[in-house]
């Protein structure tokens, strides 16, 4: 066999060719049998190597004295585009399917007395309408950039615009409560009363919203909550947004418009919206030009209770609508600041923000809201015995704050491989993916979650680009796609696994069995889709650019057993990175 130098790095093996080693093969030449192959060593439980290129194309698992051992060989396919799909063929000779079934943590039932039900609904039920923010997204993406005449260095990007006067509770204001194509023209105005204001907000409802709704204590209580935890906790990790209609505050408008978002008899919902068209001057200035449906102010669009259906047939209770307003709060707070920023404090040449990033940042928002309201923190490896713990309160913050991201995660754990945390798509598992991905490399940054926030927000790039400079280079990014793929499996579950290979926040494996068994599933089990491979049978894969396979078997005693990664007979392309990981 080929020489080889092993670079034992915490418990992953790195495979490096000697200087004495043959001339390797040309590019996308193959070994032809186990004499040409690279010598894989013997891998105790949690080991991982990783390979690429002409070693993968052929593996030659060292024979075993110690009965089957079973590997998981995780493929993550690093294409920056993830519409260029990979197909790759998959071929095992002296291997068997797995047997192994990973340890979880027992679960006793979730109903205790005095502290609730954990994620009861689950799945939550109805569930926020991802498809109308990514397609408000995609209208700013689209209109908004034309807009922008400059953004270098200079003077306040409205400098047209002066202090408004800061209103008084009862006044009545107009605006644009509109949330579709096209940004600038054709507005839908409607009339506000004002609620209540506080240091930090101007809450404001809307004339027309349906019977059986909030009152003054009720918008006066959210005034609050924006000063003393929604702008704090936001503003704290994100930075501040700008002041363009100098009031110093942040108009939170509650109005029947958000609830008409929703089709007649929808079975999910719309909770509120930011529209960076409100960051633009009506008129124009020296920087921007005009967008005549500009509110031209800080502004969050909020759903409203409407307990009998009044608007499109679909009932929202009063608390239904209090569970769930704090988290778009800090959502859609982080959208403003993000916009805010790239517009008129850092004057950045990437406006707006790539959507998937985005939405990831917003998502982290609402973890950090979970973190702030259970009195838990980041890097604590949550399982279910943790979040019962107490009288409550922190199942009350995960239901309230969490539980959407964490069935936005289970759904893309489902199709790691047609889905992608850096992709512009409305799906569900984008946002998973983008979410946990965001709080994995915030895990792994020196400092705060703050400083590593921060840097994607007053970013001068957006999107991929934005994160690969946050992290240290587009090398860095893929070594980091890489190694949490490799996560989504062993985390938790895998023991002796480098820290790299962990989910250092959360232990989903327990979190989503104790959902599971509380739902009634008969059979509830860690949801990562995973295939199962045996002797002489050859699958065809397929994988989108950022998407991973997540590949198990077994190999026995005293013979040999290999694997074959080809595409089209050849040796897969580089960006295909390969982890072998021994997982029994």
């Amino acid at each position: 066999m080929k020489p080889a130098h092993l670079l034992l790095i915490g418990s992953v093996l790195a495979l490096q060719a000697c200087d004495s080693s043959p001339a390797a093969p040309e590019r996308g030449q193959i070994p032809q049998d186990c004499s040409e192959a690279l010598d894989l060593p013997q891998l105790s439980l949690g080991q991982a190597i990783r390979l690429t290129g002409t070693e993968l194309s052929l593996l030659c698992l060292p024979e075993s004295t110690e009965g089957p051992v079973e590997y998981l060989l995780v493929l993550h396919h690093g294409a920056e585009e993830p519409s260029d799909s990979l197909h790759v063929s998959i071929r095992g000779e002296g291997i068997s399917p797995p047997d192994f079934r990973p340890p979880t943590t027992p679960t006793e039932p979730m109903a205790r007395s005095g502290r609730g039900d954990l994620g009861a609904p689950w799945p939550p039920d109805p569930f926020r309408n991802e498809v109308q923010h990514h397609d408000l997204r995609q209208v700013e993406e689209r209109e908004l950039p034309s807009l922008i005449k400059s953004l270098a260095p200079g003077p306040p990007a409205l400098s047209s615009l002066g202090p408004s006067p800061t209103p008084e509770v009862g006044d009545h204001l107009e605006f644009n409560a509109g949330a579709r194509a096209p940004a600038c023209t054709e507005p839908t105005l409607r009339t506000g009363r004002v609620e209540a204001i506080s240091n930090r907000a101007i809450v404001v409802a809307d004339t027309l919203n349906p019977a059986g709704g909030f009152n003054r204590r009720h918008y006066a209580h959210y005034a609050a909550t924006f000063d003393t935890l929604i702008a704090p906790l936001a503003e704290g990790a994100f930075g501040t947004p700008s002041d363009i209609d100098g009031n110093g505050r942040v108009i939170l408008f509650f109005t029947q418009e958000v609830n008409r978002l929703s089709s007649p008899g929808s079975e999910s919902f719309v909770g509120g919206f930011f529209f960076s068209r409100d960051l633009f001057p009506a008129e124009g200035s020296p920087n921007l030009s005009a967008c005549p449906a500009s509110n031209e102010a800080e502004i969050l669009y909020l759903l409203v209770p409407d307990p009998w259906g009044q608007v499109n047939q679909n009932p929202r209770s009063l608390d239904f609508v209090q569970r769930m307003t704090d988290a778009t709060l800090v959502h859609e707070y982080q959208h403003l600041i993000n916009a805010a920023r790239r517009l008129h404090i850092n004057r950045s040449a990437g406006f707006p923000e790539a959507t998937w990033l985005n939405e990831g940042l917003s998502h982290i928002a609402e973890e950090l809201l979970f973190y702030r309201s259970s009195d838990l923190s980041p890097r604590s490896n949550l399982d279910v015995e943790t979040l019962l713990q107490g009288d409550g309160r922190r199942v009350d913050a995960l239901n309230r704050h969490q539980l959407a991201n964490a069935q936005r995660f289970r759904t893309f754990l489902r199709a790691p491989a047609v889905n992608s945390p850096l992709n512009n798509t409305d799906r569900l598992a984008t946002r998973g993916a983008s979410w946990h991905f965001l709080r994995y490399v915030a895990d792994r940054r020196e400092g705060s979650d703050a400083a590593f926030l921060r840097s994607l927000v007053n970013g001068s790039v957006t999107g991929r680009d934005n994160l690969a400079a946050a992290v240290g280079g587009n090398g860095e990014l893929q070594r980091l796609l890489a190694d949490w793929s490799v996560a989504l499996y062993t985390d938790s579950r895998i023991p002796g696994v480098n820290t790299r290979f962990r989910d250092l926040s959360w232990n989903h494996a327990s979190i989503f069995k104790a959902l599971d068994q509380q739902s009634g599933h008969s059979n509830p089990a860690y949801p990562l889709a995973t295939i199962p491979l045996s002797s002489g049978e050859e699958k065809t894969l397929r994988a989108m650019g950022g998407g991973s396979l997540f590949l198990r078997f077994a190999a026995h005693a005293d013979q040999e057993s290999t694997l074959r990664v080809q595409r089209d007979g050849l040796a897969p392309p580089s960006h295909l990175q390969g982890t072998l990981v021994r997982v029994f």
